[in-house]
């Protein structure tokens, strides 16, 4: 079984820090429910690409401070035993190491059998696709537009319960879960 994991609010709480930190250098008070699609539609005073560019800005220069999310750790241990784990990013390839640096911080070095990262070139290639290249079983996600394409493509999600996906039902190959832990309950029973 090859299972594929996102990073940015799937293992790595990036939407935490950076809304933290957003918050503090504008003076906001914005809040992670605030996002209600996995866009910045946080406010009329910020331009979604002017959020874009604060977040990229914000990983090149803090991606080091971010945590890792409870439990994903010790969870994906027990998974490695019966799967392979390919993290599967579009962050950009200017992230690369940091990224790297990031997840061999927090999950040791080689922890995952491959670390894909896609549209380094803005090409916009649905991960969706990069599943079916990498043949993937089973993907872990947050993002909603990728849980839907994957899902219609035949692979099994888990969507990590996030503000900006709760408009996406659950289907037959779409499991919302809380948590990791809800991940591994229902890992089990495959």
């Amino acid at each position: 079984m090859r299972i594929g994991v996102d990073i940015d609010d799937t293992i790595c709480r990036s939407t935490d820090y950076f809304i933290y930190e957003f918050n503090k250098k504008h003076k906001v008070k914005i809040r992670k429910e605030d996002i209600t699609e996995n866009t910045f539609k946080i406010s009329n005073d910020f331009n979604e690409e002017y959020i874009k560019r604060e977040q990229d800005l914000h990983l090149h220069n803090s991606l080091q401070f971010y945590d890792i999310v409870e439990n994903s750790k010790e969870v994906l241990e027990v998974l490695k035993e019966k799967a392979e784990l390919i993290v599967i990013t579009s962050r950009r390839i200017a992230l690369r190491e940091k990224t790297l640096e990031w997840i061999n911080h927090h999950f040791g070095n080689n922890f995952f059998d491959k670390v894909v990262f896609y549209n380094v070139k803005r090409e916009d290639i649905p991960k969706s696709q990069i599943c079916i290249r990498e043949e993937i079983d089973i993907l872990i996600e947050d993002n909603p537009y990728h849980a839907y394409e994957s899902s219609k493509n035949g692979i099994d999600v888990f969507l990590i319960d996030q503000p900006w996906n709760k408009s996406l039902a659950e289907s037959n190959k779409i499991k919302k879960v809380r948590d990791w832990r809800e991940i591994h309950q229902n890992l089990i029973k495959i």
